[in-house]
């Protein structure tokens, strides 16, 4: 089994290798599983992600494929309790949520699995299989999306996480970012998020603990859980908000790579402002003259760039107080997602000739008729 840094991304073939940043604990260094390789009766048959708290990959089970999230040695706790979130959700049948599927273990609770491989014990999650890019990498290929498909993005992120906190008694996820998100076109052909972390589901007004920021990308921490100040939906807000101003803005808000956690989190404490795209397409950027002088003056919608600002506050007060209130602003910018079939050109060309042989049909019976 690799061994690949979650921090560094360093690997080590070997496993005797410690990373080499000064300040990584013992144990960072995470098992990696390859293709061939079993947990239990699944076959692992490919790397989907490797994230702080566990692993992606995309597996099988009697020939059909899954995609499976394994905990990494320390984190079992955090996976447990994503587990739990997953399973209590699947009554919400949100399509930015996965489906949870039964492990077939004999481990209890029944939420999540339990099967040893190489010596190791592991906690796992099995989830319907989707393809998809984790919307990290599709970010390398395509910095800067179209405006609409980033604001649809955001949008159905935003519901799915009031409908996951709806559903598990107000909690917050507070561990979100590109990493750990897939994106999967819908009917439209509308770029959408798939979640892949279910979060800590952590209570509104809670301090966080060295457990918890172990846990985060430091990239996307709010600064709110670095001053040691309570937390509240605007914490889930301002992690929305920088995921949104990446798409927009063509990099991230904090670059992580390279970069020791302690300097990230330095960074974001000393941030006095929030983040705002610089893009001349975005609605409300530029203003619209009327095409003539007796037309009436065109109402332009909300500034987008405003909206990413009310998200990305330093200021947790100042930012939007829940994820409502900047699905509002969105909605009123684009509405609501596009998810209807489109009909493609083969598909009208099989529809117009199908309509053609059935005049043909009626017209010669007619003409029987007459005779």
């Amino acid at each position: 089994m690799t061994q690949i840094c979650t921090r560094c991304k360093r690997t080590s073939e070997t496993g005797n290798l410690w990373c080499e940043e000064i300040d990584c604990p013992a144990g960072t260094l995470a098992p990696l599983m390859h293709y061939g390789d079993h947990l239990g009766n699944l076959l692992i048959t490919r790397l989907v992600r490797n994230l702080r708290t566990a692993a992606i990959y995309e597996c099988q089970r009697d020939k059909k494929p899954l995609l499976i999230k394994v905990s990494h040695p320390g984190f079992e706790n955090y996976l447990d309790t994503e587990a739990e979130v997953l399973f209590r959700a699947q009554a919400i049948k949100n399509p930015a949520l996965p489906v949870w599927v039964p492990h077939d273990t004999e481990s209890r609770p029944a939420t999540f699995g339990i099967a040893s491989t190489h010596g190791q014990l592991y906690h796992f999650i099995l989830l319907e299989h989707a393809r998809g890019d984790i919307l990290a990498d599709s970010l390398l290929n395509n910095p800067e999306p179209w405006h609409k498909d980033a604001g649809w993005f955001v949008l159905s992120l935003c519901h799915a996480l009031v409908d996951l906190r709806a559903n598990s008694q107000n909690g917050l996820h507070m561990n979100l970012s590109p990493e750990s998100i897939m994106v999967v076109p819908n009917k439209s052909g509308v770029m959408q998020p798939l979640l892949l972390d279910f979060g800590f589901q952590m209570p509104t007004g809670t301090r966080p603990s060295t457990d918890v920021l172990r846990c985060l990308v430091p990239a996307y921490t709010p600064p709110e859980l670095l001053r040691n100040e309570p937390v509240t939906e605007a914490s889930d807000v301002y992690e929305v908000g920088l995921i949104y101003y990446e798409m927009l803005a063509g990099r991230p808000a904090f670059n992580l790579d390279f970069r020791r956690d302690a300097d990230v989190r330095s960074a974001i404490r000393d941030r006095r402002k929030a983040f705002s795209p610089n893009r001349g397409d975005l609605p409300g950027a530029v203003s619209i003259a009327p095409p003539t002088q007796n037309a009436p003056p065109k109402t332009l919608p909300p500034k987008v760039a405003d909206i990413v600002s009310a998200a990305t506050d330093p200021v947790a007060n100042k930012r939007f107080s829940e994820l409502r209130a900047m699905i509002t602003a969105l909605l009123v910018v684009y509405g609501p997602v596009p998810n209807k079939q489109r009909i493609s050109p083969k598909q009208m060309s099989i529809i117009g000739i199908s309509l053609f042989v059935v005049v043909i049909v009626v017209i010669v019976m007619l003409l029987l008729a007459v005779r």
